[in-house]
């Protein structure tokens, strides 16, 4: 049975200052956005999201809770992620349980 995991993602400190991003980098974002589309649409993300800080602000993060079946499963989805795999985004998983899910309250 599926389990759920929260994934934390934080900029490497070399990309926390805007003069470090090129088109390079963008493109990376935008494969790691597109990253996460592809795991909704396969019934693997539930939610994602960042806090709406400047790249330089100390709790500027992003979340992803997924379903994957171990602990291990959900570290191996997360290394595929191309920010991580590339090194822009630092990348933690968690065991997560879920106390209240009210979704439709968000929409």
């Amino acid at each position: 049975m599926a389990e759920y995991f929260l994934l934390r993602l934080r900029l490497n400190e070399a990309y926390q200052n805007s003069a470090a991003w090129t088109d390079k980098e963008n493109d990376i974002i935008a494969q790691h956005f597109n990253f996460l589309l592809d795991l909704s649409k396969r019934g693997i993300l539930i939610f994602a999201g960042r806090t709406e800080y400047q790249l330089d602000h100390k709790d500027l993060f992003g979340l992803a809770l997924i379903k994957a079946e171990t602990l291990e499963e959900a570290k191996s989805i997360l290394l595929e992620d191309p920010a991580v795999k590339t090194g822009i985004q630092i990348a933690d998983v968690h065991p997560f349980k879920m106390a209240i899910q009210a979704f439709e309250n968000g929409i």
